[in-house]
């Protein structure tokens, strides 16, 4: 079991496949999801009857989380504007059980019995946060990114795509879906930013720039009891961050 949380389990000496090949996998009992993504649901600490929007979704391992955690009561948004990965999305939704009824590609209504509102959105960020000024409690962006965390030594095509520019596109895109996500959020709500990569251009430097424009923002600990993690930087090719960065965290 994962020491830091008990709703997970490492399985040794079995390959994905073997997983994948179960019905416990097949029917959606089961989902395979890495060790570090199960961490931004975690600090985000939905609760039962929150309003959460999901930004950046696909293909859906967070959300579920959101969904457990939250007991299957409140508002759930899930989005995601790629086309492909939305319909992944979705899938895994009806699966998985957050989708309760599955009969629509973009909303389902509101459940009276436990009062559960899941709405399945494929919109650019910015524009559906123009739609909910000041009105989640909280907002998970694992946004899109340069995804470094995915390399691995020996596979180029695991990196083939990767480019001092390809970070540049990826912080510009960061910095939109991170400006709009605050201003959806309600006053005292939490925002949790998260990606797969390591350049501090789309990680701290985010961040900073997020307090330097939002004096009311306030950055929060992150406390996970087991976690492996190393402490945020404090600067990067000559950019000082906001001190406050310091209580962001990089997973082993």
């Amino acid at each position: 079991d994962v020491s830091w949380y008990p709703d997970a389990f490492i399985l040794l000496n079995k390959s994905k496949r073997e997983l994948t090949d179960l019905e416990i996998y097949k029917n959606g009992e089961i989902y395979i999801q890495s060790l570090a993504s199960l961490v931004p649901p975690l600090v985000l600490d939905p609760q039962p009857g929150d309003k959460v929007l999901d930004l950046t979704a696909a293909p859906g391992s967070k959300t579920s989380q959101i969904a457990a955690m939250m007991n299957l009561q409140g508002e759930l948004i899930a989005n995601d504007n790629n086309k492909v990965r939305f319909f992944k999305l979705k899938h895994n939704m009806e699966l998985l059980g957050v989708d309760i009824r599955g009969n629509t590609p973009w909303r389902v209504t509101t459940n009276v019995a436990n009062a559960w509102n899941f709405v399945l959105r494929m919109e650019h960020g910015t524009k559906l946060c123009q739609e909910y000024p000041q009105y989640f409690d909280k907002i998970l962006l694992d946004v899109p990114c340069s995804a470094e965390a995915r390399f691995v030594e020996g596979e180029p095509k695991t990196y083939g795509y990767w480019s001092e520019r390809k970070i540049k596109e990826m912080a510009y895109k960061q910095r939109q879906l991170l400006l709009s996500a605050w201003q959806a959020l309600k006053p005292g709500g939490t925002l949790v930013y998260s990606t797969c990569t390591f350049a501090p251009e789309e990680n701290e430097m985010q961040i900073s720039r997020l307090l330097e424009r939002n004096p009311d923002a306030e950055m929060l600990e992150v406390k996970i009891e087991g976690l492996k993690t190393i402490q945020a930087l404090k600067e990067w090719k000559g950019k000082i961050f906001r001190p406050e960065v310091s209580k962001a965290i990089r997973i082993m």
